[in-house]
């Protein structure tokens, strides 16, 4: 379940050691605007489930890598992703977790579809996809590429065309999560556990 934030604050709850938060932005707000109200939801919803007071919860980042929890020094997994209008921020207690958001109006133009599908996803899906009603390619392209994504950044991996990609994702569980009209998005987690609470 997708918890929109802060509104659902009182009612969040761990799935499976999972919380993923969805935070509403305006399409104006410049990108650095976007990713501080993340990283306020984010410190917000940690200090809820550790218990902890939110002004001494402190995040490492490095361009490029996901976001790490350096105080307190708790091996939590985090990830954050944006696009026009909202941010999702996820949060996996028991490993790693890489989360991926896409509008359908940021997907790729039909005729760029299949070229993009075959040298990332593999043949199988773009032909999957070439094989659906135009109307539907984009839909499709969208949930398969935010599942790469979310995958990729559990892995803590680059974007890399699909025969290196494929082996290096094999134990990383995903599901998508169910998003209001117009956007996709997936979470992508590692069970094994790498924090003791």
């Amino acid at each position: 379940m997708v918890y929109a934030w802060p509104a659902s604050a009182s009612q969040v709850k761990l799935e499976q050691g999972l919380l993923i938060l969805k935070v509403q932005t305006l399409p104006s707000m410049p990108r650095t605007e976007i990713r501080q109200q993340a990283r306020k939801a984010l410190k917000e919803a940690l200090a809820m489930l550790l218990d902890y007071p939110v002004t001494e919860i402190e995040f490492e980042s490095q361009p490029g890598q996901a976001i790490q929890l350096l105080h307190p020094k708790l091996n939590i997994g985090l990830s954050i992703s944006h696009d026009h209008g909202m941010s999702l921020v996820a949060i996996n207690m028991n490993g790693k977790i890489g989360v991926d958001l896409m509008t359908l109006n940021s997907s790729p133009a039909i005729n760029e579809i299949h070229t993009l599908a075959t040298d990332y996803l593999g043949d199988k899906t773009a032909e999957y996809i070439a094989q659906l009603p135009s109307a539907l390619q984009q839909e499709a392209f969208a949930k398969e590429w935010t599942a790469l994504e979310a995958r990729i950044k559990c892995n803590g991996e680059a974007l890399a065309e699909w025969n290196i990609v494929k082996i290096n994702l094999a134990n990383i569980n995903s599901r998508a999560l169910e998003m209001p009209k117009g956007y996709v998005a997936t979470v992508a987690f590692s069970t094994s556990p790498t924090s003791s609470l």
